[in-house]
């Protein structure tokens, strides 16, 4: 009987000294029990805050390193308003995910010809329309259409497929066959650097937008600022006014005036800076908002504007996913498709579904 007291007692013993022993939730363990809101790096695991939810309550998700910055306001237990903006995409999360043929290696513009269900593309440094599938990403024929140059982007409308040159020289070719039938000068210039190119159907012009700074015929614009022109390819004249400007100023006060307050000051920093380095490499309407997509490959961000040149939205896009993002297009229904030089590798193309 004292034996099996003796084991009873011995065996309360180890169990209180054990649980004693359990570290407290709060304390850091060897190996890493340090929570990732005291301690994470910033360019670890950022936060996505998105102001169009059914209540007033802010949704988090968790995207490697993307950040999304908004101009938001409290709804304040209002229903949600359909009529206000709205993003509506993940490009942490692609619907589609295809790597190219190695003849789109340096990718650099791409359109979608919803009519024939194809994505049209250009390469830098080649003179050719490749047609791919836009789906499977499947190089389906190409076509030459001039000598080799520096072709940056191309757009559609109607009869008429439009390839810019980044000097600004611009040509235009038969959607049918892809062949060239006429050339012309926009007035911009090598200084100016087009890289993206769209048509804008509210005011029936091609915009031009510039990597480069503006020039002298804009005068008064701040500097390092970055313009978009509008050109009419009727008349074939240049609008002298920027359809957009886009300055310095205006994306560090939209990025710290909208992060979420709890953007540590070294992480917003990070984000001004690449905010500021914007240098577009394509452009887009969207063909539902009808608001202005700037993508740029250096800082990899995609910026959206309203029709007023306010900034609607700023994502920062992820490295890993995003490795230089050159290419931009819409189908009618919303989806959207970027595509991405391949650096040492091959070129990829995503696409993302549209959900407001």
């Amino acid at each position: 009987m004292q034996n099996l007291l003796n084991h009873i007692l011995t065996l309360f013993l180890s169990l209180f000294f054990l649980a004693c022993e359990v570290p407290n939730s709060d304390t850091t363990s060897e190996g890493g029990g340090i929570t990732q809101s005291e301690n994470a790096d910033d360019d670890d695991n950022f936060v996505v805050t998105s102001y169009q939810e059914e209540d007033s309550k802010l949704k988090e998700i968790g995207l490697d390193d993307t950040t999304l910055v908004w101009a938001s306001t409290k709804m304040k237990g209002k229903k949600y308003d359909p009529k206000k903006p709205s993003f509506g995409y993940q490009l942490n999360k692609p619907d589609d995910k295809e790597k190219l043929d190695k003849k789109l290696r340096e990718i650099s513009g791409i359109a979608y010809d919803e009519a024939n269900d194809r994505l049209l593309a250009v390469n830098d440094e080649v003179g050719k329309v490749y047609t791919l599938h836009p789906r499977k990403g499947k190089l389906l024929s190409e076509q030459r259409f001039g000598f080799p140059g520096d072709y940056e982007d191309l757009t559609l409308h109607g009869e008429f497929l439009y390839v810019i040159k980044s000097d600004g020289f611009l040509h235009v070719l038969s959607v049918v066959s892809l062949t060239s039938i006429q050339k012309m000068s926009t007035g911009l210039a090598n200084s100016n650097d087009v890289e993206g190119i769209c048509y804008d159907t509210e005011t029936s012009r091609l915009l031009l937008a510039c990597k480069g700074s503006p020039d002298s015929r804009t005068a008064d614009a701040p500097k390092k600022s970055r313009a978009v022109y509008a050109f009419d390819p009727v008349t074939q004249t240049l609008d002298q006014n920027p359809f957009l400007l886009i300055t310095e100023e205006a994306l560090k006060d939209f990025v710290e005036d909208n992060a979420k307050k709890k953007t540590k000051k070294k992480h917003l920093k990070k984000l001004v800076k690449r905010a500021k380095d914007i240098a577009p490499s394509a452009i887009g309407i969207h063909p539902i908002s009808g608001r202005i997509y700037v993508l740029s490959s250096v800082g990899k961000l995609l910026v959206v504007f309203n029709r007023n040149q306010q900034i609607e939205h700023v994502e920062f896009l992820s490295s890993k996913i995003h490795r230089q993002p050159e290419g931009l297009s819409f189908a009618s229904n919303g989806e959207m498709f970027i595509s991405n030089e391949g650096q040492s590798g091959k070129g990829v193309l995503y696409r993302f579904e549209y959900n407001p």
